[in-house]
């Protein structure tokens, strides 16, 4: 006798044929793809026989011979070798090891597995075992790959502004951070929100998220978003800096003061190189915004008519503001001519700072253009204090835009004891632009900028540094798809590592820049005792 389902049944078949179907596409269009299969046991790909290859396999990207951290997202990537059939195993001396095969040669490494494994070898030896198919059958089986897995953590968030290639676009700009244990990437301010105005610098104090900055440049005016303790203001300074953007900001260690630029550039094109664009810094100034009692000042030694001063950087103590300093090459009255431009060379200089009383000392010279013939920038220094690093190029302050521009780094405890700033050139460099970086926490890792790639994209990349200040080979940003850099066409610019994510939401932000209400504090350009030293770069 055959029963005949009820209402109620037929429902139930209905949905399960539905989800049958449904899984049936999905395996369909995976299959037809040629997705990378996920293998967990090495009897799914039984290899008899196999010729050795006496290299190891090209990658891409190249995570090879590298010290990655522990907790870094998986480092998925291509082989780039000929073949029908690819076989991956990544193993270490402790665990399960991961095993992956697939007809593509793209490798995505499962999240949890890989964290796995790389959680109980820590201070050991990774290893990718690459075996290709060749089209007759024959299996070759390539030299491992090996990398270190360090004992130190990275920081687990990575601020940075994504922005089109061609920096005049402005109708995507917008700042994101960057989960480094995943690959979840989420907004924290969008220029879309702000009637398509310029986001343009942000910094953290101590790599803390819940203590960040945010310059703004829109139609509402320029405005700084400041994120203390976990609560966001937005301070506006359409009055006291006559339109010039504020920029290249840098916290006081205790999170009370914050030292930043204001500067009057100019954009323009070179016609007979690899890199056409060029930046001029015309002016800039130097000041300081006191958190507390919300006034802005500045100081004769921030801020001369005769000099140009940026790239503010403070030591981990707050004892010492750390900044790039050049002469004014040309008059007030008379904008910079192009051919000064490249006679333009800045040092780095520091200053002593009192935050009790809010006094400064006496400038005193640490790497001067003089001595290096070259333009010497963007410093930072880790927070244990023992590393500055900066780079140095062949001329102006906007390092980005120089082919020649490379990273070096002085041992500032050996200054102390020597009274000289000894510096080296980083084995990390390339033939192309390396430039701006960030510390983690732990002093033991820097992230950079960098066009090494290809010379026009600006790409993210990670080093290690070990106790005696050797800084290993870079890796860059991985992703969950293998080949996402191979067709992406934005730039990731001005990376900060930093412990945890913005606590703030893009539209509270973005709120808090269109709102027309008066600004929050009514801020001092100057005070009394500082009028020699105008900020609003008419000087």
């Amino acid at each position: 006798m055959i029963k005949i389902p009820d209402e109620k049944h037929k429902k139930r078949i209905s949905k399960l044929a539905v989800r049958i179907s449904t899984l049936a596409l999905l395996a369909l269009i995976l299959l037809s793809a040629g997705a990378v299969v996920y293998v967990l046991r090495s009897k799914k790909v039984s290899i008899s026989e196999y010729a050795s290859v006496s290299r190891p396999a090209k990658i891409r990207p190249d995570y090879t011979d590298t010290v990655i951290p522990p907790n870094i997202a998986p480092l998925n990537f291509t082989v780039r070798e000929d073949g029908s059939y690819y076989y991956v195993k990544i193993y270490s001396s402790q665990g399960r090891p991961i095993e992956l095969a697939g007809k593509t040669a793209g490798i995505v490494i499962p999240l949890r597995s890989w964290h796995k494994l790389l959680k109980a070898n820590r201070g050991r030896q990774l290893y990718f075992d690459v075996f290709v198919r060749t089209d007759d059958g024959q299996w070759n089986r390539f030299k491992p790959i090996t990398n270190k897995i360090a004992d130190e953590d990275i920081d687990g968030y990575l601020a940075y502004r994504k922005i089109h290639a061609g920096h005049n676009i402005l109708t995507d700009m917008k700042i994101c951070q960057r989960n480094l244990e995943t690959y979840r990437e989420s907004t924290i301010l969008s220029n879309t929100s702000i009637n398509y105005g310029c986001v343009n610098c942000h910094s953290f104090c101590n790599n803390n998220s819940g203590d960040m900055l945010i310059h703004v440049r829109c139609l509402d005016g320029l405005s700084m978003l400041l994120i203390r303790n976990g609560k966001a203001s937005c301070v506006n300074s359409r009055t006291g800096f006559g339109g010039k953007p504020m920029g290249h900001a840098a916290w006081h260690p205790s999170g009370k003061v914050i030292a930043f630029t204001v500067y009057d550039v100019r954009q323009f094109y070179h016609t007979a190189r690899p890199e056409v664009r060029d930046v001029l810094n015309q002016d800039s100034a130097m000041g300081y915004y006191l958190c507390d009692s919300k006034t802005i000042k500045t100081t004769d030694e921030l801020s001369r008519k005769d000099r140009l001063e940026t790239w503010p950087a403070w030591s981990p103590d707050g004892k010492y503001l750390y900044f790039c300093l050049a002469p004014m090459l040309w008059s007030h009255e008379n904008k910079a001519p192009d051919e000064l431009l490249s006679k333009l060379r800045y040092s780095i200089v520091r200053i002593s700072y009192d935050l009790a009383t809010d006094t400064w000392g006496k400038i005193e010279t640490v790497i001067s253009a003089d001595e290096t013939g070259k333009s010497v920038l963007m410093p930072r220094i880790s927070p244990d204090g023992r590393w500055l690093l900066f780079c140095m190029s062949g001329y102006g302050d906007w390092a980005g835009f120089q082919p020649d521009t490379d990273l070096y780094v002085t041992d500032l405890k050996a200054a102390e004891k020597t009274g000289h700033y000894q510096y080296r050139r980083l084995d990390i460099n390339s033939d192309q632009a390396d430039y701006w970086k960030s510390f983690s926490t732990n002093s033991r890792w820097i992230v950079f900028s960098t066009k090494r790639d290809d010379g026009m994209f600006t790409r993210v990349y990670f080093s290690y540094v070990d106790e005696e200040g050797r800084f290993h080979k870079p890796f860059i940003l991985p992703q969950k798809d293998p080949v996402f850099y191979d067709s992406y066409m934005n730039v990731y610019s001005l990376p900060e590592l930093a412990t945890g994510p913005v606590p703030i939401t893009g539209e509270r932000l973005a709120r808090l820049v269109r709102g027309k209400h008066q600004p929050i504090v009514d801020l001092i350009p100057v005070t009394a005792a500082t009028l020699k030293a105008p900020m609003t770069l008419d000087h």
